[in-house]
């Protein structure tokens, strides 16, 4: 979970479009746990990983399909096989993950720099993504480790 923070002070710097890929279910064993999350830019750099190196690749080349309509967008990859055509062939993972890849437009980019203003001044906080029944993002929320609500975006109805 540590990547969010080398995503949050890079922030300021972002330029042209970019995209935040999170782990949002993992079934079994993985490199990484739900929350974790990696930036990937569309000049093909990225700040952070989900794997032991076996996703990122594919990761940015499903970004693109993120760059061009701006839709957020679930990808699950099975790791359990260990055949030379599978995911996880020497990765240590016999999961299978669940990925958001989320554009990250003026709402996501406020949401961050919100995150990471609490998160500078020492405040714990949890974020919740909500889903409908086909896996569209459907909202988003952050609150303090004190209870208070600091944001809930409804992005569909």
């Amino acid at each position: 979970m540590d990547d969010i923070f080398q995503i949050l002070s890079k922030l300021s710097l972002i330029k042209g479009k970019s995209v935040l890929a999170t782990i949002i279910h993992v079934e079994g064993s993985a490199y990484k746990k739900e929350g974790s999350c990696m930036l990937i830019a569309d000049d093909g750099s990225q700040i952070g990983m989900l794997s032991a190196g076996c996703l990122e690749e594919d990761l940015r080349w499903k970004a693109e399909q993120v760059f061009l309509d701006g839709t957020a967008r679930i990808f699950t990859y099975d790791m359990k096989d260990e055949t030379d055509l599978a995911w996880g062939q020497g990765a240590g993972c016999n999961g299978i993950l669940h990925i958001l890849l989320e554009p990250i437009n003026q709402l996501l980019m406020e949401n961050l720099f919100m995150l990471k203003t609490c998160l500078d001044e020492g405040d714990s906080v949890l974020q919740i993504k909500q889903f409908d029944n086909d896996f569209n993002l459907v909202s988003t929320s952050f609150f303090s480790e004190k209870g208070k609500i600091l944001v809930i975006n409804v992005l569909t109805v």
